[in-house]
């Protein structure tokens, strides 16, 4: 199966009020599958709404009955993020680099190659669009 993931972090403010979404296709030959998943995360920085949503569409293909075959390919508009879980950057922030671990933990138990990729930010207005869902649902 391939998964194609788009994740994205948003905060008013910074820090203030987060939000993180994910937004997941599942292709199997003629089946595909779309997942969307929309978290509020109370206060953060937007860097850490970008890592956190990272790390939600993580915890969702654990689930899932993942194997060597299969491809995840996640597509984020924060350079940031992707550099440093590509291990191409370094982590300063000690709130960062414990998300990051979080996500190399999970990452490194899969069969499978899970690749980050950087993406333009209008080209992730959907998953944008499920982190700032989340945050508009908790004001109201």
């Amino acid at each position: 199966m391939n998964f194609y993931i788009y994740t994205d972090g948003a905060s008013r403010g910074n820090p203030g009020l987060a939000g993180a979404g994910a937004y997941i296709k599942c292709l199997q030959k003629s089946v595909k599958k779309e997942v969307e998943i929309s978290i509020f995360l109370g206060i953060k920085t937007n860097n850490e709404a970008e890592y956190l949503g990272a790390l939600v569409a993580l915890k969702w293909l654990q689930r899932q009955n993942l194997s060597e075959k299969d491809e995840i390919v996640f597509h984020l508009d924060s350079q940031l993020v992707v550099k440093q879980l590509e291990k191409e950057w370094k982590i300063k922030s000690k709130k960062l680099k414990k998300i990051a671990e979080q996500c190399n933990q999970i990452k490194d138990q899969f069969p499978c190659l899970v690749e980050f990729k950087h993406i333009l930010r209008d080209k992730n207005s959907y998953a944008d669009n499920l982190a700032n869902q989340a945050i508009d649902l908790a004001k109201n």
